[in-house]
C-alpha cells in the first residue's frame, strides 16, 4: 500500500487495528506461557532454561513493537504528509524489532527446546518443530531483507508449523 494510503489509515485509528496488535499481544504471552511449561517438564536443564530467556526476550521486544503499532505509528501518521520520515523510521523500527529481533528469539528459543524434547517427544512433533524454526528463521530474515514474499511464505509456515508442533508435543508430554 502506497505511503500516504498507510498514513491516511492509520491516523484514523482504526479500532481493528488496535484490536489485531493486541490479539497478536495474547500470543506472545501465551507461546512464553507454553515455554515456561516445557521447561517445568525439563528440571536441571540449561538448555531449556534458555530457551524460556530467549523467548521471554523475544516477548519483551515484541510488545514494544506491538506498542509502537498501536500508539505510535497512527500518532506519527496524524502529523500528515509533512512528516512522512517520521512515520517510515518508526514504522520501520516496529516491522524489523518485531520481526527480525522477536522473530528471531522465539525460533532460537523453539530450536532449543526442541532439541531438549529429544526422547521425550515422538518425530512427528520433533519434524513439526524443526520445520518452524527453519520457516521462523525465514521469516526473521524477511523482516531484515525486507521481502514481501518471503515474508508471505514464512508466516503462514511458521504458525502452522508452531501450532502443530505444541500440539503434538502436548499430546506426548501429556
Amino acid at each position: 500500500m502506497p505511503l500516504a494510503e498507510r498514513m491516511a489509515y492509520l491516523a484514523s485509528r482504526p479500532a481493528g487495528w488496535s484490536w489485531g496488535w493486541g490479539i497478536w499481544m495474547l500470543c506472545t504471552l501465551l507461546l512464553v506461557s507454553f515455554m515456561a511449561a516445557l521447561r517445568r517438564q525439563l528440571p536441571g536443564s540449561a538448555a531449556a532454561h534458555l530457551a524460556l530467556v530467549l523467548t521471554a526476550a523475544g516477548m519483551a521486544i515484541d510488545l514494544l513493537c506491538d506498542v509502537i503499532q498501536i500508539q505510535v505509528l497512527p500518532t506519527a501518521a496524524g502529523t500528515g504528509p509533512s512528516h512522512p520520515d517520521l512515520f517510515l523510521a518508526f514504522e520501520r523500527l516496529a516491522f524489523t524489532g518485531g520481526l527480525t529481533v522477536a522473530n528471531g528469539l522465539y525460533t532460537a528459543g523453539v530450536l532449543l527446546m526442541n532439541v531438549c524434547l529429544r526422547g521425550l517427544v515422538r518425530s512427528p512433533a520433533r519434524i513439526a518443530g524443526w520445520v518452524a524454526v527453519l520457516a521462523g528463521f525465514a521469516l526473521a530474515a524477511a523482516g531484515f531483507v525486507p521481502s514481501p514474499l518471503l515474508l508471505q511464505i514464512s508466516t503462514g509456515t511458521t504458525i502452522v508449523f508452531y501450532s502443530l508442533w505444541t500440539v503434538l508435543v502436548a499430546r506426548d508430554l501429556r
